[in-house]
């Protein structure tokens, strides 16, 4: 006749089986579902050359391995001493598996920020310089067509207070005078469409 004791460790071992294998496979479906989200959804994709592709495939076996080991495993080990936190457990499972596929999945295919000079425009009105975007890269033609847009829709006051400062007499122009260029010279410069350049 079975003791008490054994039936009740062989059912608390076979629920902690079934929850071992519930753990790793919410693990890897969690796993799998950000990653089609991050390729889908993110702008950064695995690249169309060889190693884009080595790194993809890489990527899914390798990360699914390692979010069963680093993931599922420690909280498993934590489930079977704590089981009444199975819920905040699994919620946590899902969150960590998130967290660390989008990390490791941008670290690894996202392409690198590389800082660049913004466009310094110098237009031939008495406008003083500016820059544009750090991806800016108009045409000749464009900055002729932006500097004379920005040059007509500045009103007289704004014309005198901007050939001053370009011809190096800031100086003698009042402080309000300046601030109420600037504060309006942005405006105008994207009323011009030098954002989009």
């Amino acid at each position: 006749m079975a003791r008490l004791d054994d039936i009740t460790n062989r059912a608390t071992y076979q629920w902690q089986q079934a929850l071992s294998k519930y753990t790793i496979f919410l693990t890897i479906i969690v796993f799998i579902a950000t990653s089609l989200y991050l390729v889908l959804f993110s702008g950064t994709k695995p690249g169309p050359s060889i190693t884009g592709k080595i790194g993809g495939v890489a990527y899914f076996f390798i990360g699914w391995l390692v979010m069963a080991l680093v993931v599922s495993l420690p909280l498993y080990i934590f489930l079977a001493k704590f089981p009444r936190l199975g819920g905040i457990i699994s919620l946590a499972n899902i969150a960590l598996t998130i967290f660390l596929t989008r990390a490791f999945y941008l670290w690894l295919f996202a392409e690198p920020s590389v800082e660049t000079d913004p466009y310094v425009v110098v237009c031939p009105q008495p406008i003083p310089e500016f820059t544009l975007g750090a991806n800016s890269n108009p045409s000749e033609e464009e900055v002729q067509q932006l500097c004379a847009c920005i040059w007509e829709r500045l009103s007289s006051r704004e014309k005198e207070v901007a050939r001053a400062i370009a011809t190096g007499q800031g100086d003698d122009v009042s402080a309000l005078n300046v601030r109420d260029l600037a504060s309006r010279f942005g405006k105008v410069v994207k009323q011009c469409g030098g954002t989009d350049l």
